[in-house]
Parts: structure tokens; C-alpha cells; sequence
């Protein structure tokens, strides 16, 4: 076993170990690199030879159907046996143009050329072979290749039928006809732009290329009337994407990591030593100097530094520790006084009318009247221990969102549904704003906290406001979306409206005070918004009303 002394012999082992690591980790991702390059090469070639094929196929069956729709005709079986030269210059001379053809020939049944036609591309004459025609003879259908004098063409046959015969086996076949398409130059060029490539004919003779993974090719057979190749179609087309930028910059990380490697062991002794004299320093003398230099130090020794500097602030600490626990036992204080006034005062008017409701000498309206106190008393005290539990679950991270699509109108008139007789009871109006834009809205949230959210701002609304309107709705912005609550309340003093959203706090603080409540409300729902990944804030005007705001999370699209 390798015995380490120092930290530099530990750091420069792991600095081996690293190496040999990421050169393995070179040497696979080089010979991934390779196979990678072949595999999309090799589909690549794939699918140019699949698009070529295609493109082929579509020529030839254009020309087929020419050649199907022009020798499926009445007239043309009857210009078999009339030979008639008008005919002849209306239909066949003008088929050239209408069938984008080069040339046509006409044969009858005993192989004799009845009348042929071609465009000014093609001089040459009777070069159909004997035969190819022949052939004819017991098929349908021939397409095939020839070489001329004008260069390579493409050879559409069919028998000639007439127009009842639909499948061409009910008649015996009146002749034959030949369409001929010119593969030249313009014709090549047309090819080159649809597949974005170049296009070459080779003859039998002329060498292929030999296979370059700059380029994918395909050649293709062009065969005769007897099967037999006469000449070939190489299209070929740039191949740019190749993995030479990903090896050489495989080679220069490689290269990048040996020379940061050696250069990191140069300079490791320095960061090592270093800090170990301040450390020194700061043993022997408690430099403070020397502390804040080594918190300026990578690593570890930072950290050092810090336990350092903790050290030597922990008089300090423990006095704000003191304070601080002294605040929370004083908190601590008023929050039991304010749980025992918000707990005894409804519990006194549930038993002191519980105890009146003995009485039978109650008249049915003071048995409603009292039968009310005692309802509202227990949902005051009901209302204060759901707090308690909610707060409770907040502060040991119990409390956990349920998120699903809340329709936001639908959970906004939900609100104002349960809020507005309450509203209406104390004679203020409650107005719920919709923006057309929120319109069947859903978002993903946590419905049950966001009711909460709601009814614990509308309670305060409606509690704060003693006479008036409370108003309430939604805004979408940027990235998010803006709720609002306002009123025209008490409002809150400037220096009280971030302490508001403190535990157990009120504006109004005193015993004494004139509304009733934990101070647990704002706590609760600040917690909440957070949770929700929202934020909550206040603008507030002493004596002439509050807004609160909260966010949620949402953008467009969701």
C-alpha cells in the first residue's frame, strides 16, 4: 500500500488517477466517434439511394402512363388500317408537345412502321431495333433505354387497343407505339436541381469513382429491351456532415488537459504551502490579517478560514443568540396571551348562552339569537385552532402541495359565492374583476392552499373594512400572474406593512384591541404563496384602504 505523508503527494495521486480516467474516457469517445461517423454515412447513403430510386421510378411511370393514354384509343386503332396523313398531323405531331416527349413512333401488327414524329432535338430516324418491336408482340407494356446518335433516351412502348378494352384483353392489338424521351443535357440539369446533386452518365467503359465519405452516391442500371445495362446514372451529392471537428477537438481537450495538468502540479505546492503558513499565523498571534487572507484561498482552506473567523466572533454570536432568544420568549409570551383571549372569549359566549338556553321560558326569537352567538363563538374558535394546525404543519414541514389544473374563474367566483353574503351582511360591496384574457385560465397549482390564500385575505378585507367596497381579481403579466384584494379599510401604518405577515402580529396589537383575531392569518398565507413559488406584498394608506398582491408562477402557452 502507498503510504502518503503530505496533502501535495495525495493531490498529485489524484491527479493520476484523473488522468488515466479521462484518457479511457478519451479513447471510447474517439472510437464512438468513429462508429457514429459510419453509421450516419451509411444512412445517409441510404436515403439518397431511396430518393433517387423514387425520383427514377416517377420518370419512368410519367411515361408510361403517356405512352397507356396515348395507344388506348379508337382513333389511333383506326389510323392502323387508314393511315390517314391528317389525322397523323393533329394527333401525332401534336402528342409530342402534349406528352413532353422527343419522339413518337407507330408500328402495325406485321412490325412496319406506320408514322413517326420527333421533336427538333432528335434527327435520327427508324432506330427503335427490330427486335424491341417484335417483343411487343406478346406484352402489354416495355420501357427501356437505348443509345443514339443525339445521345441517351428512355423508350416507352404500349400495344395499341381500342378505347373499350380497358385492360387491353379483350382485343387483339392493333400495333404498337413507341415514346421516346431525350436524356440530354437539360434533362440532366432537371435532375441535378430536384435532388440537389450532380448527375452523370457513364457509359460501360468509364470508371466509377471509388467510394469518398466526403459525398454519397448512387448508380443506377439502365438496361434495353433485353435487360441488358447499357450505360449508368451516378448522381452524387456533398456529404458535409462528418465528425473531423469533433475528433480535433477531442485531440485539443486531450492536449488542453495533460498541459492544465502540469501546470496544475507546478503551482499545487504554492496553494498548499501557503496556507498552511497563514494558518500558522493565525495559531500563534490571531492575526486577523492573516484570517482574511486565508478565506481569499481555494478549497478547503477557506472554509478554515471561516471556522477562524467564527471562532473569534463568538462572543459576539452568543450576545445576539441571547437577544434573540430573549425576542422569541417575548413572542413566545404574546402569542400565549393572544391564543388565551382568541380560545376564552368564544368559549365564555358558547357556555354562558348554552347555559341560558336552559331557560325555558326563552321565546323562540332569543333561542335563534342565542343558538347564532353560540355558532359564530365556535367557528371563531374553530377558525383559531385551523390556523394553529396550519401554522404548526408550516413551521415543521409538514405541510406539502397537492397540485393539480385549477380553473382560476371558476375558483374566483367560488370566492366571491362564499364571501358575498358575509359582505353583504356588513353592507359593503364585493366586486370580482374578470379579465377577458383569463378567460377558462387553468393553471397547475394547489387548489386547497390557494382557496386559503383567498379566504384568509377576503376575511381580513371584509373584517378591516368598515364601510365601503372590496374588490378583487386577477391580471396576467409577464411570466406570471398578479392577484389582487383591495379595500377601502383602516388601512396600515407604513413602518407595520412588512410585520404584518409575522407570526402571531397584528397592526393593532394590544389585547384591547378592536378586532379580533390570532395574528396568524398573514403568517399563513404568506407561507402559502411562497410554497407555491409566488411572492406577496402590500400597499396600504392609513384611514383610506389596502391592496394585497400575490403572484403565482404562469406563462402563456402552459
Amino acid at each position: 500500500m502507498i503510504k502518503l505523508k503530505t496533502i501535495y503527494a495525495r493531490i498529485v495521486l489524484l491527479l493520476a488517477l484523473s488522468a488515466s480516467i479521462f484518457m479511457l474516457l478519451f479513447t471510447f469517445l474517439y472510437f464512438y466517434t468513429l462508429e457514429q461517423e459510419k453509421q450516419v454515412y451509411d444512412a445517409a447513403q441510404m436515403q439518397f439511394h431511396n430518393e433517387v430510386a423514387s425520383l427514377l421510378v416517377l420518370n419512368s411511370e410519367s411515361m408510361q402512363l403517356a405512352a397507356s393514354d396515348f395507344t388506348r384509343s379508337d382513333e389511333l386503332v383506326e389510323f392502323t388500317s387508314s393511315r390517314s396523313t391528317r389525322w397523323y398531323n393533329q394527333h401525332i405531331v401534336g402528342a409530342i408537345n402534349s406528352f413532353k416527349v422527343d419522339y413518337i413512333c407507330v408500328y402495325d401488327t406485321a412490325f412496319n412502321i406506320i408514322s413517326e414524329a420527333s421533336s427538333l432535338k432528335i434527327l435520327s430516324r427508324r432506330f427503335i431495333p427490330q427486335k424491341a418491336v417484335i417483343a411487343m408482340e406478346n406484352q402489354e407494356f416495355s420501357n427501356f433505354f437505348l443509345v443514339t446518335t443525339e445521345g441517351l433516351i428512355e423508350v416507352s412502348a404500349a400495344s395499341i387497343h381500342p378505347t373499350s378494352d380497358r385492360f387491353r384483353n379483350k382485343t387483339s392489338p392493333s400495333g404498337s407505339a413507341f415514346l421516346v424521351r431525350l436524356w440530354d443535357q437539360s434533362f440532366k440539369t432537371k435532375l441535378s436541381k430536384i435532388t440537389s446533386s450532380e448527375v452523370n452518365f457513364l457509359q460501360l467503359s468509364e470508371p466509377q469513382k471509388a467510394d469518398d465519405h466526403n459525398t454519397v452516391s448512387v448508380s443506377k442500371n439502365l438496361t434495353d429491351w433485353n435487360n441488358k445495362t447499357i450505360s449508368h446514372i451516378v448522381f452524387s451529392r456533398a456529404f458535409n456532415l462528418n465528425f473531423k471537428t469533433s475528433k480535433n477537438l477531442l485531440l485539443i481537450t486531450v492536449i488542453s488537459f495533460l498541459l492544465g495538468m502540469t501546470i496544475y502540479s507546478f503551482i499545487a505546492r504554492l496553494w498548499i504551502s501557503r496556507p498552511l503558513n497563514l494558518i500558522t499565523q493565525i495559531l500563534e498571534s490571531e492575526n486577523a490579517d492573516a484570517i482574511q487572507k486565508l478565506q481569499l484561498t481555494p478549497g478547503e482552506f477557506r472554509y478554515i478560514g471561516i471556522l477562524f473567523e467564527d471562532y473569534f466572533n463568538q462572543r459576539k454570536n452568543l450576545e445576539n443568540a441571547k437577544r434573540k432568544a430573549e425576542e422569541s420568549d417575548n413572542l413566545k409570551s404574546s402569542f400565549l396571551a393572544n391564543i388565551a383571549h382568541e380560545i376564552r372569549t368564544p368559549m365564555h359566549g358558547i357556555l354562558g348562552f348554552a347555559d341560558l338556553l336552559k331557560k325555558s321560558s326563552l321565546a323562540p326569537e332569543q333561542m335563534q339569537q342565542y343558538i347564532s352567538i353560540i355558532e359564530n363563538s365556535s367557528v371563531r374558535m374553530l377558525n383559531t385552532i385551523t390556523d394553529l394546525i396550519d401554522i404548526s404543519k408550516i413551521e415543521s414541514g409538514q405541510a406539502e402541495l397537492d397540485l393539480s389544473l385549477v380553473n382560476i374563474n371558476g375558483l374566483l367566483d367560488s370566492m366571491y359565492a362564499i364571501f358575498k353574503p358575509e359582505a353583504d351582511k356588513k353592507g359593503l360591496g364585493l366586486t370580482l374583476v374578470n379579465s377577458p384574457e383569463i378567460d377558462e385560465l387553468q393553471v397547475k397549482t394547489d387548489r386547497e392552499k390557494l382557496e386559503i390564500i383567498f379566504s384568509q385575505l377576503l376575511k381580513n378585507a371584509i373584517k378591516y373594512t368598515p364601510n365601503g367596497s372590496i374588490e378583487f381579481g386577477i391580471t396576467h403579466k409577464a411570466g406570471h400572474l398578479e392577484f389582487f384584494i383591495k379595500d377601502t379599510g383602516i388601512g396600515i401604518e407604513t413602518d407595520k406593512q412588512q410585520s404584518v405577515f409575522e407570526r402571531f402580529t397584528q397592526a393593532d396589537n394590544s389585547l384591547s384591541k378592536t378586532y379580533e383575531g390570532a395574528g396568524l392569518g398573514l403568517s399563513i398565507t404568506k407561507a402559502y404563496v411562497e410554497m407555491l413559488n409566488g411572492t406577496i406584498w402590500v400597499e396600504s394608506e392609513l384611514g383610506k384602504g389596502t391592496v394585497f398582491y400575490f403572484t403565482l408562477p404562469y406563462a402563456k402557452g402552459n
